[in-house]
């Protein structure tokens, strides 16, 4: 992890202030991954992704509660594994959005999920990390237990 970037081990699905980070695609499929987990848990914040605008390098910030919000990264106009999938650039943008709506990812404090954009949609950590860090430098990376 870059330095200055913390870690907290856990499930970002327990998080109950602040707002959860994570890339969508631009097609509105939230059928894997922490996507449809949310679709699962919050079923309004998949309504509201549906109609949002699918562009890439767009940000949508979803309010679920008055402490709670999601920050979907429209950072993959595609699914499928059969190649990267996670556009850098839109990423970057995307999440700058967000750090200019939480103030660099300080307040309200801003939750990215580990390896975000790096498992089905084919990222590379070392690229994606600095990206996230440059845009939210005071983001907490939440990584599962079983990725510790």
């Amino acid at each position: 992890m870059k330095p200055g970037l913390p870690v907290m081990t856990g499930d970002i699905l327990a998080v109950t202030t602040g707002v959860v980070a994570h890339q969508v695609n631009t097609r509105r499929i939230a059928g894997a991954g922490l996507a449809r987990a949310l679709r699962e848990r919050y079923p309004d914040w998949y309504i509201a992704y549906r109609a949002a605008d699918p562009t890439l390098g767009r940000m949508m910030l979803y309010r679920v509660s008055k402490d709670l919000a999601i920050a979907s990264l429209y950072a993959q106009s595609d699914i499928g594994t059969q190649q990267r999938q996670t556009n850098y650039a839109a990423l970057g943008a995307a999440l700058l959005a967000l750090g200019k709506r939480t103030r660099g990812g300080k307040s309200p404090q801003v939750y990215v999920p580990y390896r975000m954009g790096c498992g089905l949609a084919g990222g590379d950590w070392a690229i994606v990390l600095p990206i996230i860090a440059d845009a939210l430098p005071h983001a907490i990376i939440v990584q599962r237990p079983q990725d510790a």
